[in-house]
């Protein structure tokens, strides 16, 4: 018997077995995170700085939202009409992860993307150097 015969779904996230999975997991991974604004700050990283990147990282994940709680809020949304809290996404491009010393087996660069975006050459100036990751900050209001 397979899973569209029993109609169990082939993941609960209310399960507690995935709780720790959930709760180290980065929210807007399985899901985005629904709130209607949205900044994004792009991040280079100093040369030779990696040491304090390192710590910079270590102290920002603390508030980066997980998806355990990602998805009680939502929860709460769909029952109370309740917004959850301002959401923290942060994100390693390939040249991020090549910053810190770790290979990153995707893309290397925003800029090699296919993504039908004009010639760099054509972008504002800050957006031609190397972006080493992105924070996400979302909200309701």
């Amino acid at each position: 018997m397979n899973n569209s015969e029993t109609k169990e779904p082939l993941f609960d996230p209310n399960n507690v077995k995935y709780d720790q999975m959930l709760g180290n997991l980065q929210g807007n991974i399985l899901k985005g995170h629904g709130r209607n604004f949205t900044a994004h700050l792009f991040i280079r990283f100093y040369k030779n700085n990696r040491k304090e990147a390192v710590q910079w990282l270590k102290n920002f994940a603390e508030k980066v939202t997980s998806c355990k709680k990602q998805l009680k809020e939502t929860d709460i949304f769909k029952k109370n009409g309740i917004s959850g809290s301002v959401f923290f996404g942060f994100y390693l491009t390939g040249e991020g992860y090549s910053y810190l010393g770790e290979k990153a087996d995707f893309l290397t660069s925003m800029k090699n993307a296919k993504l039908e975006d004009p010639d760099v050459e054509e972008w504002e100036e800050g957006y031609r150097e190397e972006i080493h990751a992105m924070i996400l900050i979302a909200d309701d209001n």
